[in-house]
């Protein structure tokens, strides 16, 4: 048997799909301030495929190229003082896989 975790698992799909992503993850308080640390989020979730990302908490944003992939990622980057506060976690993957940078 071999555990796999939803983190390697993302960074398989961002392999296999050759894309650039962005895992996020956000805690029940998250909907309430995303306006302010991730201005992406409610345009992101206003069709009815991402229910099941909302009761998750947690989902992954594919992109065609790094500079989409960046400014999603920047957008949930929050300055030095506040970033350990923010209740979106994000991640971004790179096509190959591997794990590029992280918002904590």
């Amino acid at each position: 048997m071999k555990v796999v975790n939803y983190s390697e698992i993302e960074c398989l799909v961002c392999k296999l799909e050759k894309k650039w992503g962005v895992r996020f993850h956000f805690d029940e308080n998250a909907i309430l301030k995303t306006e302010r640390t991730a201005p992406w989020f409610h345009e992101a979730f206003l069709g009815e495929d991402y229910w099941q990302c909302l009761i998750d908490g947690c989902g992954l944003l594919l992109f065609d190229t790094e500079d989409e992939a960046w400014d999603i990622f920047l957008q949930t980057i929050m300055d030095e003082v506040e970033k350990d506060e923010s209740p979106v976690y994000a991640c971004m993957i790179s096509p190959d896989g591997t794990v590029v940078t992280e918002n904590t």
